[in-house]
């Protein structure tokens, strides 16, 4: 009768499992693990930003201290900041994928302008989003693969709608 004494010896790039049999027969396999690994989620609002301190923006917040809120929907994480401005953040080229719900602040509805959002990659624009009304959002997802500096644009048409949200904005 044969035995064997079965032993797992974890290491960095998987389990080995060794069997030997008594009767001096060795055997090896390798089963990798299955694990599914998932990229950590970092949101822009949990990033500080490269303008300077005089541009008017909030992280999680808006202006009046509120959630930010586009089109009656609530978001947690998110930057509010005044239109005709931009933000810049320093991603070293990290990540992959830019996702944000951009749109108007629902704090300022009586504002009656149209804002254009932009997102630039190294001075580059990767996106441009058609002119949003009050009760408009859009959902963005573009690749940001290799992007060192990445440039968040609000533009209004000129009636001053006061703020603007990009809500969720996080990397990938």
């Amino acid at each position: 009768m044969k035995k064997s004494i079965i032993s797992l010896l974890p290491l960095t790039f998987g389990l080995f499992i060794f069997s030997l049999i008594l009767d001096a027969t060795l055997t090896c396999a390798v089963a990798q693990p299955a694990i599914e690994t998932k990229k950590a989620v970092v949101y822009l609002s949990d990033m500080k930003s490269l303008s300077p301190e005089a541009a008017s923006y909030f992280m999680d917040k808006n202006k009046e201290g509120l959630h930010l809120m586009i089109n009656g929907e609530e978001f947690k994480k998110g930057i509010s900041i005044n239109t005709n401005s931009a933000l810049i953040f320093e991603i070293e080229g990290k990540y992959s994928t830019l996702k944000v719900v951009v749109g108007h602040d629902d704090a300022y509805l009586e504002y009656k302008g149209k804002l254009t959002f932009i997102i630039q990659g190294d001075g580059k624009k990767i996106y441009e989003s058609k002119p949003l009304s009050a009760k408009q959002k859009e959902e963005i997802s573009v690749d940001v693969t290799g992007v060192r500096k990445l440039h968040l644009i609000v533009n209004d048409d000129g009636l001053h709608s006061p703020f603007a949200v990009w809500a969720n904005a996080s990397l990938y």
